[in-house]
């Protein structure tokens, strides 16, 4: 090549475009060789935060070269990801009726170039830039070294940052995976010979600014020609997910200016260390990205955190915690009241917390996830703020965004609130133009950042707090951007909290995850009240990757194993001297109907030998309608509403989360402490608590009087947990408690004992019947032997595994073996349902033949295309949906608080956030067999109230007609009414 003709492709590497802003009056954009080092700066900089991102990414690299080297590599790779933008394919993107903007007028004046662009755009193409980068990247590599194996990591990691986008596409035949060659891509989109000579002068030159003549490209490429180490693809997972974070970050324009002139290569290195501390300067201040915070916990003992001396239940686990240094899972099975979240959060003071990258807390739901969110920031925010500095707290779930701690957090920063790109690939939370009065003051401890607020970037944050579909989406098949989740868990401490509170389906994608997280090099805490042995086992199993075998007997138990390390399984039983025991007498009711289980009640009250001053009453039902007509009841029995609170899944959010706060502030050890002690309190005389499994979990109070409706007895021995637990309150009083009994509620029994559900239907959908009747027999029998006393923590374990025993003697009774065979059938067909929509784990994936397998991304492309994948969710049948209500009276719409009362309803397209609130607080939970055409057809009818709604415009909306005492919408067959006495009532049309 001439002289001549090397100078012109130096300065042709500045003409292809990577961003255009039309919205300036003149259009500007961005060129390719300044975003891929944009990119390569950020990348740079996370890594320099993390250090420990070398070792779990690429720790073969460590035994090859130093830090810093490590680093550029990396760097150099993630600014590969948009090398294939120099193409005629994609720079034709802009189009020809844009040839007057300054990319294509450059372009235009060059013909060799101008032909290609000008085909490319006549010509229709399914495939991505991206693929583009991974089949330039890798022909160059094969053209300095033809001995280059396809199995060494730059092959591996060059097709991952080509995926950064995770699209899915048709890629070649399988008969070229045993070449080098891995994608047709047609040359018209391509481009000929000449393109792929820019796209190398692209990649050395990019290589000699972020190396500088420390490595040559060839030395580096040579060192890989005969690797024959078979890479785990958790590695080039972690790094597509690096890769993708890197790009965000360097993709919004108010981050990164646009630069497009052309600079000699020195300049161009001035450029990229200027973006470097440019990147450095993001990272600190405006999207806080961790830097390892939970390593300042190590030193510190359990006091100097949670304001307490531990418990012995939590000094059992301080002694695991104090040996733990690598990846592990942990299982505490401990009752209510042991400290099980102190003693899960005690694992940032382990000593592999001092290479942690942080911490997530999952949860079962939003609402557990909310109280967990305040707990997490309280300990977070006193440590931090003791010591002057700042650290970063999110909270992740649907409805982030409304939750007064969240945009406190988000106050807090310092920050401007810059979001993430405006691209097909970041979602927004808050529009730019209407949030400035959001951010607003500094202050030392926990803030929030605005850019991890999107479902895509909410895992990167360094400290996290939310329900568990978060972290089950990373192992998702379908999931958008799966490995920028799992690159954001990667070495993190991840706490999953109810862990027992799942089904067959979600307890086979945990088990996966729990795979992922051992790879990853995750520390991972299970909690629970207890588990069934094999579900513990299973989940054991899948983290150590080999089967382990628990002890029958022994509670409370903490159970641990290191990942790939059986030998390190350990079980220790935990002792309960600081917990007081508390003996429950327990007795069945029988009920025909719903009045005659309001006057069993009732009377049951009135004969009941109890000289507390209150009658406060918890009645927990298993579905929404039970309590909906057990509410229903108690009003036509005559007690007045003002005594009764319906609790369920179907109120409107604002009411919820007030009726929530309610009970929780009413019933809580404080208000109970001030009513012991005559003091002035809000534990009222006498209530009624009608709920459903709402209240089984994370609320902290106590009932006079409880009863449930049967159900599983793990979960009854739960809602136990409700009743009397001022016995295990601290409430320095010498006082004895004696709880009164406890109801388990059940419907008329046939000839042999078994309890029907010919009331309560709905029971059966929820909960398999099987292990109704089976709890019913095994507490029966026990309560015989027991003077119908139960001792919710001594005898916990031994009921649960009698009841979960496969090979109980109840399972011989025809009816529950026929229902226990149905259960199993089930239980098998949920499992493999699982496993459709799931990923390989690494071990599973290296298991596969080599002649089925070529390269992680491309087979997962391969195995999204199954048509049963498509529809896999975290949830088996959580086809639920939030929609807005709105309620018409006289042409006006209003909201509905909580005493049942129109409010004139703010307009749709206010911005205050006083006003947004209100609005956003009439979301109601619509069951998914609700959702047909008709109901459809209404979110379109309304879609241009809200449309114009920078905030509303992707929430869908029903308007409902009031009638003085509720709210309703009828269709054909059915009426829907709302109210915030009884919630979401759905009667069919003979109702």
């Amino acid at each position: 090549m001439h002289k001549f003709d090397i100078h012109l492709l130096e300065r042709f590497k500045f003409l292809g475009w990577a961003k255009v802003n039309n919205n300036s009056i003149h259009s500007t954009f961005h060129s390719i060789i300044y975003h891929l080092l944009d990119s390569a700066a950020c990348a740079n900089e996370i890594i320099q935060r993390e250090p420990i991102l070398r070792k779990i990414i690429a720790p073969f690299l460590n035994e090859i070269y130093s830090d810093s080297i490590i680093n550029k590599i990396f760097s150099f790779f993630v600014a590969m990801h948009d090398l294939g933008k120099m193409s005629p394919g994609f720079q034709s993107s802009l189009g020809l009726k844009n040839s007057h903007l300054t990319p294509m007028q450059q372009w235009k004046s060059h013909e060799k170039y101008w032909k290609g662009i000008n085909r490319a755009f006549h010509e229709k193409f399914n495939i991505n830039h991206g693929f583009v980068s991974a089949d330039s990247l890798i022909k160059y590599f094969y053209s300095k070294n033809q001995n280059l194996n396809k199995n060494s990591f730059l092959v591996h990691f060059a097709i991952a940052v080509g995926h950064h986008h995770d699209k899915n596409q048709k890629l070649s035949p399988e008969e070229l995976f045993n070449k080098i060659e891995y994608y047709y891509i047609q040359n018209s989109y391509n481009g000929d010979s000449s393109w792929q000579e820019l796209r190398e002068v692209l990649i050395e030159s990019i290589w000699e600014i972020i190396f500088e003549n420390e490595l040559k490209i060839e030395n580096f490429i040579n060192q890989f020609s005969f690797q024959e180490m078979e890479l785990s693809p958790h590695y080039e997972v972690l790094f597509a997910g690096l890769a993708c974070a890197a790009d965000w970050i360097a993709s919004n324009e108010k981050f990164f200016k646009y630069e497009f002139s052309v600079k000699n290569n020195l300049e161009l290195i001035n450029y990229y260390q200027e973006k470097r501390q440019q990147a450095k300067r993001i990272l600190e201040g405006n999207i806080f990205w961790g830097n390892q915070n939970s390593q300042y916990f190590v030193d510190q003992n359990f006091k100097n955190i949670f304001k307490f001396f531990p418990r012995s239940f939590q000094n059992d686990v301080l002694s695991i915690v104090t040996q733990n240094d690598s990846a592990s899972l942990t299982i505490l099975e401990a009752p209510m009241g042991m400290g099980k979240t102190e003693a899960a959060l005690s694992f940032l003071m382990s000593p592999f917390a001092k290479k942690s990258r942080g911490l997530y807390f999952a949860l079962p739901t939003q609402a557990t996830s909310n109280q967990m969110f305040e707990r997490v920031n309280h300990v977070l925010n006193s440590f931090f703020q003791e010591r002057g500095s700042t650290v970063q707290l999110q909270i992740l779930h649907g409805n982030k965004k409304w939750n007064e701690l969240n945009l406190e957090l988000l106050i807090n920063s310092e920050a401007s609130p810059y979001l993430s790109s405006l691209n097909d690939d970041v979602e927004e939370v808050y529009d730019e133009e209407i949030q400035s009065y959001l951010f607003n003051g500094t202050n030392k401890g926990t803030l929030a950042s605005s850019w991890h607020e999107t479902s895509r970037t909410g895992l990167l944050a360094e400290f996290g707090v939310g329900t568990i579909d978060q972290v089950l989406r990373s192992v998702l098949l379908n999931e958008k951007h799966y490995f920028v989740k799992l690159f954001g868990l990667a070495g993190k401490t991840i706490i999953l909290d109810e862990i027992h509170a799942y089904d067959a389906y979600m307890d086979e994608m945990i088990s996966r995850l729990l795979e992922w997280l051992g790879h990853n090099g995750c520390q991972v805490i299970l909690m629970s009240a207890t588990l069934p042995k094999n579900k513990r086992e299973n989940f054991l199993s899948a983290f150590a990757q080999t089967n382990i075998e628990t002890a029958k007997e022994g509670f409370p138990r903490i159970s641990s194993v290191a990942f790939q390390q059986p030998n390190s399984f350990h079980e220790k039983i935990s002792e309960t001297k600081d917990l007081q025991s508390k003996k429950t007498p327990l007795k069945f009711i029988e009920i025909e109907d719903y009045s005659y289980l309001v006057s069993s009640i009732l009377n049951d009250i009135e004969t009941t030998n109890f000289d507390g001053q209150s009658r406060v009453i918890g009645i927990v039902c298993n579905t929404v309608k039970t309590s909906q007509e057990v509410y229903k009841a108690f009003e036509n029995h005559g007690i007045h509403k003002e005594f009764l609170i319906l609790f369920n899944a179907r109120f409107s959010m604002e009411i919820r989360q007030e009726k929530e706060n309610d009970i929780k502030n009413n019933l809580g050890k404080s208000e109970f402490k001030k009513f012991l002690n005559n003091e002035e309190h809000l534990r009222p005389k006498f209530k009624i608590i009608i709920a459903t499994q709402v209240i089984e979990q994370s609320l902290d109070i106590d009932f006079d009087f409880m009863y449930s409706f049967l159900c599983p007895v793990d979960l009854l021995l739960q809602r136990m947990g409700r009743h009397f637990r001022r016995c295990r309150w601290e409430l320095n009083t010498n006082m004895e408690f004696k709880p009164t009994h406890f109801g388990v509620i059940h419907e008329k029994c046939d000839e042999n004992d078994l309890p029907t559900f010919n009331l309560c239907k709905g029971t059966k959908k929820v909960y398999f019947e099987s292990l109704l009747l089976k709890t019913y027999k095994v507490l029966k029998e026990f309560l015989s032997k027991n003077n119908n006393l139960i001792d919710d923590i001594f005898d916990l374990e031994a009921l649960i595994q009698n009841v979960y025993n496969e090979n109980s003697e109840y399972n011989e009774i025809q009816r529950i073996a026929k229902l226990e065979s149905e259960m199993e059938r089930n239980n098998s067909h949920n499992i493999k349902k699982a496993e459709a929509g799931l990923h390989y784990s690494p071990k599973q994936y290296n298991k596969i033949s080599n002649l089925l397998k070529s390269n992680w991304f491309l087979d997962t492309n391969k195995e999204r295309n199954r048509p049963y994948s498509i529809n896999a969710n975290t949830r088996l049948f959580d086809n639920s949906k939030q929609i807005l209500i709105f309620i018409y009276l006289e042409n006006k719409k209003y909201l509905l608080n909580n005493k049942n009362e129109l409010e004139l309803l703010p307009h749709l397209l206010s911005t205050e956030h006083s006003d947004l609130k209100k609005i956003v607080g009439m979301l109601v939970t619509f069951p998914g067999y609700l959702i047909n055409n008709d109901i459809i057809n209404s979110f379109k009818e309304n879609q241009k109230d809200l449309q114009n709604s920078k905030f509303l415009k992707y929430y869908d909306s029903l308007n409902f007609k009031w009638n003085g005492q509720y709210a309703s919408i009828k269709y054909d067959k059915i009426e829907i009414r709302y109210c915030a006495h009884y919630g979401l009532q759905v009667l069919k049309k003979e109702e």
